[in-house]
């Protein structure tokens, strides 16, 4: 998390206190199973620096306790996670944002912390190392977005366009090892991570089709040697017109195997884990359905759904359902559903979290899943939900539908008590 508005933050007994009163720093905390405090952690930029900042996005537990972090921070006049001081190492004169890979042990001792490198002049708040995950063999993945020139120890990424999506493989000593792009001439993130027991990583993000009057199209995003079109759509289609989900596999070497994407609206994954394939969950709006390979996924409401998909191990979508509400009353209170966190048990059960306002219900074309029980928010701002559920043969969509309508426009929002 962040300490950007006080000057102190008290985490139980421990008080940290800010150390640039003009940036924010970033600290890391540990609970005990019984939901004690055991201790706390900063990292903290120069307080003579002006607003430099750290910001922790991922984190992600080894069996033994140890932590690794990613996030983003600014490096100019010197970031320090205690003894440890990240100083600028930019070519450019001018500085902007790298992405850092940090860990702690499980005593809260930071062990050391990997950042990119800008050889050129960097853009600020453009590189996010938004999700982290442990690998089997010891080390830790990273994806998240950049834009311009990023290098990764030796390696140099450059984006095709806007903001391209990178993973990033560190290893238990800090060391980075290799490190990919994908991405197009649109925008590209690459939201959430994970790995399976072979090695296997699985991938999610937002990936932007970017439409040229001069070929009639929209133009391909490429994930290495995988040049994604946006498939079924020919000319200016409202099936690539939006950002779409996308989910993508890796080999545990970098090696792109596979990727797939949805249609229609504007949608975002934003979590993702593996469990006999990739499940991946984000959220949807834009548009009345949404497309995952053969199979449509009605909106519920006139906002944001959620949205938790599943594709096989070779890339084909199983099923996809949408969590969301009918209510439409969302002129003073908007009924917007996110799904941000996912995992699955070892039983195959599978969990979602997310935040939602207004009531919750599922999409009802998934018969063992229709049979969850909506629930309802309190008060006005944002609620927090966890659902449970086992996982669903494939079913098959509607033989046809027509194409799909805009939903209207929310109106701006009111802004609500928190």
């Amino acid at each position: 998390a962040n300490a950007a508005a006080g000057l102190e933050l008290d985490v139980g007994d421990l008080v940290l206190a800010r150390r640039n009163q003009l940036g924010g720093d970033y600290f890391l905390a540990k609970l005990s199973s019984a939901g004690e405090w055991q201790w706390a952690k900063r990292a903290a930029s120069s307080p003579t620096f002006g607003s430099k900042w750290a910001y922790a996005y991922g984190l992600a537990v080894t069996p033994s306790g140890d932590t690794f972090l990613s996030g983003s921070l600014s490096k100019a006049g010197g970031i320090t996670f205690d003894s440890i001081n990240v100083a600028d190492d930019n070519d450019a004169a001018a500085s902007g944002v790298d992405v850092f890979v940090a860990k702690c042990s499980s005593d809260g001792v930071w062990q050391w912390v990997a950042t990119s490198r800008m050889p050129n002049a960097g853009y600020r708040n453009a590189n996010k190392g938004h999700a982290i995950a442990i690998l089997p063999s010891g080390g830790a993945i990273v994806t998240g977005e950049y834009l311009g020139t990023l290098a990764f120890g030796g390696t140099t990424l450059i984006s095709a366009g806007l903001n391209d999506a990178f993973v990033a493989r560190v290893s238990d000593a800090g060391e980075w090892q290799w490190a990919v792009s994908a991405g197009g001439a649109g925008r590209d993130r690459g939201h959430g991570i994970s790995v399976a027991e072979d090695g296997s990583i699985s991938v999610t993000g937002e990936l932007g089709f970017k439409y040229s009057a001069s070929v009639g199209g929209f133009l391909p995003v490429e994930f290495g040697s995988i040049a994604l079109p946006c498939t079924g759509a020919s000319g200016y289609s409202v099936a690539c017109a939006n950002h779409q989900i996308f989910a993508a596999q890796l080999s545990s070497s970098g090696e792109w195997m596979w990727v797939t994407h949805s249609k229609y609206g504007r949608s975002s994954g934003r979590a993702v884990a593996t469990a006999g394939g990739t499940l991946v969950a984000g959220e949807f709006m834009g548009y009345s359905y949404a497309k995952f390979g053969p199979f449509h996924v009605s909106r519920l409401g006139p906002t944001e759904d959620a949205i938790v998909a599943k594709v096989s191990a070779d890339g084909t979508w199983e099923w996809a359902l949408m969590l969301g509400s009918e209510e439409s009353d969302y002129e003073n209170h908007p009924r917007d559903h996110h799904a941000t966190s996912l995992a699955v048990l070892p039983s195959g059960r599978v969990l979602v979290a997310g935040s939602f306002s207004g009531t919750l219900a599922c999409s009802p074309h998934i018969a063992s899943f229709s049979a969850m029980p909506a629930i309802s928010s309190v008060g006005q701002s944002p609620n927090i939900y966890l659902i449970a559920f086992d996982q669903a043969p494939p079913t098959p969509s509607p033989p046809s539908l027509p194409s799909p309508s805009p939903l209207p426009p929310s109106p701006p929002r009111v802004p609500t008590s928190t």
